[in-house]
């Protein structure tokens, strides 16, 4: 008998290193990814989302919810120059468009309903700026105690 797989739910500004991390744990029998949340960051939020679902598509798991999430920070601005990672945030890789649609909720919202049906269950792995978690602990901070670890 096996260990039980860790839950998580990737946070992230999916680009060509995002991509790469998503894969890893999308291949790895320690980790169940049980959805992606995205987040602006090296594109804007339209196409970070659309990333996401490429690489689930391009990897055959379509079956993971994607929810969209912050579009900037929460204070300021960002500028999108597309010197890091292209145009299309993935440095221009070709990988086709999935034609997937994210979950209706919003990030923080989507991560709320999760957090509370697997409570003390969920890992949330963030590798891009941290502003769906500013979010969700800003808005739902009775949540914070059942992240198992962030």
């Amino acid at each position: 008998m096996g260990e039980e797989r860790k839950k998580i739910i990737i946070d992230c500004d999916p680009s060509a290193d995002d991509a790469l991390g998503i894969m890893l744990a999308l291949a790895s029998d320690e980790l169940e990814v049980v959805g992606i949340t995205s987040v602006f960051g090296v594109c804007p939020i339209e196409q970070s989302t659309e990333n996401a679902m490429r690489i689930l598509k391009l990897e055959g798991r379509e079956e993971i919810p994607v929810a969209k999430g912050a579009a900037g920070p929460l204070s300021g601005f960002i500028k999108f120059d597309h010197l890091y990672g292209g145009a299309d945030g993935m440095s221009e890789t070709g990988i086709p468009q999935s034609g997937l649609s994210p979950v209706k909720a919003k990030a923080t919202e989507w991560l709320r309903e999760k957090i509370e049906v697997c409570a003390g269950e969920i890992t949330i792995l963030s590798t891009g700026p941290m502003t769906n978690l500013a979010g969700l602990l800003t808005e739902y901070p009775s949540v914070r105690e059942k992240i198992c670890r962030i």
